[in-house]
């Protein structure tokens, strides 16, 4: 049996294509093009990503959750992953298969800093003085003025 969703393939990536799972992608592209016909027509950022035929138009909902993420200029968002999970949706009083983004956090490696050797401390001279507690008391004396603002 042919599927209606095979034949009839639209240029936008839609809800049913990420067959019920969460799927990572990487940006590469974001631009604006007005979308719907008439009055109903509106500006929308539409992502371009990364090995997906389908660009991906942003509802409000998920252009203001990358934003947060990575900034409001969209060149930011370019080479970034986001992370696609279908959700049902309230629109127009019906509930409705949608696409929720949002970012994938940077993973950047920590920065490898070489250990800094720690100079010798010097004896200290204690004469008869007893040996210091294992443990802390329990009221530490605080000689630190602070202040208040």
């Amino acid at each position: 049996m042919p599927d209606v969703n095979q034949i009839y393939q639209s240029e936008f990536l839609r809800a049913a294509q990420l067959q019920g799972q969460t799927r990572r992608a990487t940006i590469e592209g974001a631009g604006v093009e007005i979308l719907g016909q008439g009055e109903k027509a509106q500006q929308k950022i539409v992502l371009k990503l990364v090995k997906v035929k389908q660009r991906f138009p942003l509802n409000k909902t998920n252009a203001m959750s990358l934003s947060a993420a990575w900034g409001p200029t969209t060149d930011n968002w370019i080479g970034r992953q986001v992370e696609l999970r279908p959700e049902k949706v309230l629109f127009s009083g019906a509930m409705v298969d949608s696409i929720r983004a949002q970012a994938v956090p940077d993973v950047k490696p920590p920065r490898a800093v070489a250990p800094v050797a720690a100079p010798a401390p010097e004896p200290a001279n204690l004469g008869d003085a007893a040996e210091p507690p294992d443990e802390w008391p329990d009221e530490l004396v605080d000689d630190i003025p602070w202040s208040e603002k």
